[in-house]
């Protein structure tokens, strides 16, 4: 809360549903910081929040590349998440064999050339993620 008051953030972005950031912390984020406006970014699972990033800041992300991780387990997006934002890339979760068609459709947007997979082959099988590459 600190850093929030001493740059008098008036505009906060709110990434998750409410099962995952209650109103009452956004609530507070008005009444005890000073944020004027928040915005909810969120989708009906992990996936689709991911998905719903890119397409709210897709203008902010440089085309011809993408990053994608796994959604079953936060590690490997955590520790990639860094380097995707170094390169402006927008990072996508995935979920090991299964088809995430909003995932498929955001990538396929990227244009991407260069693909960052972090994590390993149990994590994220190059089935899964040759699944939501290739047409």
């Amino acid at each position: 809360g600190a850093y929030i008051k001493s740059v008098n953030a008036e505009n906060a972005y709110i990434i998750g549903g409410s099962d995952s950031v209650n109103d009452a912390a956004v609530n507070s984020l008005k009444s005890k910081y000073g944020v004027k406006t928040t915005k909810r970014i969120a989708g009906a699972n992990r996936y689709a929040t991911s998905v719903a990033i890119y397409n709210e800041f897709k203008s902010s992300f440089a085309k011809g590349v993408a990053a994608v991780a796994t959604g079953a387990s936060f590690p490997d997006a955590l520790a990639g998440c860094a380097f995707a934002a170094r390169i402006q890339a927008p990072l996508l979760l995935l979920d090991n064999g299964r088809d995430i068609p909003e995932a498929k459709t955001a990538l396929k947007d990227t244009d991407a050339i260069k693909l960052y997979i972090f994590g390993g082959e149990s994590s994220l099988s190059d089935t899964t993620v040759k699944g939501h590459i290739i047409p």
